[in-house]
């Protein structure tokens, strides 16, 4: 299935990092059933946070700042990520519809760096669109206005 903004996930192979009531959430699905990994505290505290994820296989690892590293597996048989299209990073289009109601909001602050397979992605050259986009130090700066602004609510890294 090709990832497209009209499109749902549901029932397809996908790879997610959230937030669930504060908790960071990484999941994924390989077509025999979803792992979740969850953070051991929350991140909604309004500080920055190093999160590294990594996928092998049906094992799966999260590390939030140099804690203890948490691990998870999916079930099933299937080890291998089946996805086609775009890559979304930080939010998506139509959340409710490409994500199957998993996330309720997308990313509000910023991504500094992504590596995939220990190669840093450059963002900005290969972006096809983006939303409220600001590089991280444009952010630092207007965060405390931002959450001055607003009631603590549930963000989501989608």
């Amino acid at each position: 299935m090709r990832q497209s903004p009209d499109s749902s996930l549901a029932g397809e192979d996908y790879i997610s990092i959230g937030l669930n009531d504060g908790y960071l959430v990484y999941s994924y699905e390989l077509g025999g059933g979803a792992a979740q990994i969850i953070s051991a505290n929350q991140v909604n505290d309004g500080h920055e946070h190093i999160i590294n994820v990594e996928r092998r296989g049906r094992n799966g690892t999260l590390t939030v700042d140099n804690e203890a590293t948490i691990f998870g597996t999916s079930s099933g048989i299937l080890a291998m990520l089946n996805v086609e299209g775009n890559i979304y990073i930080g939010g998506v289009p139509d959340l409710e519809l490409m994500t199957a109601g998993l996330h309720s909001h997308n990313l509000v602050g910023c991504i500094a760096d992504v590596l995939l397979n220990h190669q840093k992605m450059d963002l900005m050259a290969n972006a096809i669109d983006g939303v409220n986009v600001k590089p991280c130090e444009s952010w630092r700066k207007n965060k405390k206005k931002w959450m001055k602004s607003r009631k603590y609510r549930k963000l989501v890294i989608g």
